[in-house]
């Protein structure tokens, strides 16, 4: 994955636009995240941002008909709901071609299934998870990027605290490259976890000031952190 992936605030803010056209023009990933949004709502948030925004970089959370509708390049879904989601896309892409194997279990199914198709090149489904072992399984199931969070004590939820230790997190992403760090993440840490596939942000990202989108800060705060993670991974390749 290029770059750093960037969650959106969960409320619509007056040129978030300007802001996800920069992040998706750099090659990085943006998160489209607004639980309070209706399905119309969300529908004519996505057709304004993507009048400059990449659409293949841009993924929304669990919403599949917009991501039909607007032909978006992922969607993100709750744990529990990623193995259902990966079969789903998995039989839209082989339908008619590959029939699934009754003599093998589903996990050892699936990764058959994927490696015959192209989702994960052209379609990205990624997850959030909280442990070791959902991380570990969303792995086995073939997402193609999934969230471990909080690395760090949140900056945008209040009372979101890490609940992982860094010798743990390492041994962990050496065995798991698709993992993706989240929660608490700034330009300070970055430095902290290069062994990461990413990191996701949020809060270090979007500078709101009043319920005011400061545009230039946060465009500003995004290409610095971009650049810097960039940098820090160039060094581990």
């Amino acid at each position: 994955m290029k770059g750093v992936v960037v969650i959106t605030p969960e409320d619509i803010y007056e040129g978030e636009d300007e802001v996800i056209a920069a992040i998706t023009n750099s090659g990085s990933r943006v998160h489209i995240r607004k639980p309070k949004s209706s399905l119309l709502s969300l529908g004519n948030y996505c057709e304004r941002i993507l009048n400059s925004a990449i659409k293949e970089y841009i993924t929304v959370n669990r919403e599949q008909e917009i991501v039909d509708r607007f032909g978006l390049g992922g969607i993100h879904v709750p744990y529990s709901d990623i193995e259902n989601t990966i079969e789903k896309l998995v039989e839209k892409s082989i339908e008619g071609v590959v029939e699934k194997s009754v003599e093998h279990n589903f996990e050892h199914c699936l990764e058959s299934l994927i490696s015959k198709t192209d989702i994960k090149q052209d379609f990205l489904v990624s997850c959030s998870t909280h442990s070791y072992q959902e991380a570990h399984r969303a792995d086995c199931l073939g997402a193609s990027y999934y969230f471990l969070s909080p690395i760090y004590d949140s900056i945008s939820k209040h009372g979101y605290l890490c609940g992982f230790d860094d010798g743990s997190l390492r041994e962990f992403t050496a065995a798991h490259g698709r993992c993706v760090a989240l929660g608490g993440v700034d330009i300070t840490k970055l430095d902290k976890l290069t062994h990461f596939y990413s990191v996701a942000l949020l809060g270090a990202v979007w500078q709101i000031d009043d319920g005011v989108l400061n545009i230039k800060k946060s465009i500003e705060s995004f290409k610095n952190i971009n650049d810097r993670w960039q940098e820090l991974k160039s060094y581990t390749i």
